[in-house]
């Protein structure tokens, strides 16, 4: 299909399915005809996430960000990206950020308790070698 819905509906439809290889290329080639659609480029990021390639997530969550700065759920998704390239310490001020504007998502409540004992133990690491 050369219609950026049509693609993004493939791609929604290999993600739900779990394969994300295919979502990943259906849902890029929708973000490339419709550069707008910040739902394209976030459900992109997840597949990115699932495939392995956080920094491809980390950009693509961004530019969603840009598009919808307001959405539910992406900063959820910047925070994975983040803490798959091993950057607790932003993972978890964007996983704090979305915890703010939806306080009720639980799966963002599990990322932020997650990304806490991550940083909580990384600090008391950098103190333990520092004595």
């Amino acid at each position: 299909p050369r219609n950026a819905l049509a693609l993004y509906n493939l791609g929604l439809g290999s993600f739900l399915d779990g394969n994300y290889a295919q979502a990943e290329q259906y849902l890029a080639r929708a973000a490339s005809l419709n550069a707008l659609d910040g739902d394209t480029f976030a459900l992109l990021a997840e597949s990115r996430i699932r495939l392995g390639n956080y920094a491809g997530a980390e950009s693509d969550i961004r530019h969603a960000i840009q598009v919808k700065p307001y959405k539910p759920g992406y900063r959820r998704v910047l925070a994975l990206s983040l803490e798959g390239q091993g950057k607790i310490g932003e993972a978890f001020a964007a996983a704090e950020e979305e915890a703010r504007t939806n306080p009720s998502d639980a799966e963002t409540q599990r990322v932020l308790a997650r990304l806490r004992e991550k940083k909580d133990n990384s600090q008391s690491d950098k103190k333990s070698r520092s004595r």
